[in-house]
């Protein structure tokens, strides 16, 4: 059941990225409040942490996935025409990633755990 959800809340958090990333969503002043690389950081570290709870068996792999994900939403951003590609937005993503990551193996046990 855990699962199920979590592959739906990817599946959710996947197209949150790419509507935010491509459009102009939050450009209304979300960034003013908060920095514009802690949103990246929190935002694919989330998106991993729900990645790796989908497929605890397969945690980099899906590491590695979200990973390409934000590289290809990075790089659409480059035809935007009030965004761009910036390489600080993916080195922000793979910190938030990695983050996870190294957690992930810390307590990878507790990861077992709570999953089918």
């Amino acid at each position: 059941m855990f699962s199920c959800l979590s592959r739906v809340l990817l599946l959710g958090l996947a197209l949150a990225a790419v509507i935010f990333s491509l459009t102009d969503a939050f450009a209304s002043g979300l960034v003013l409040v908060y920095p514009d690389k802690t949103l990246h950081v929190i935002g694919y570290a989330g998106f991993t942490l729900v990645a790796i709870l989908s497929w605890p068996q397969h945690i980099y792999k899906m590491s590695v996935f979200v990973f390409i994900f934000s590289i290809v939403v990075e790089i659409f951003q480059h035809w935007h025409p009030t965004r761009g590609f910036h390489i600080n937005d993916i080195a922000a993503n793979a910190i938030g990633i990695g983050m996870v990551l190294c957690l992930s193996m810390i307590f990878k046990s507790a990861f077992k755990a709570i999953s089918p």
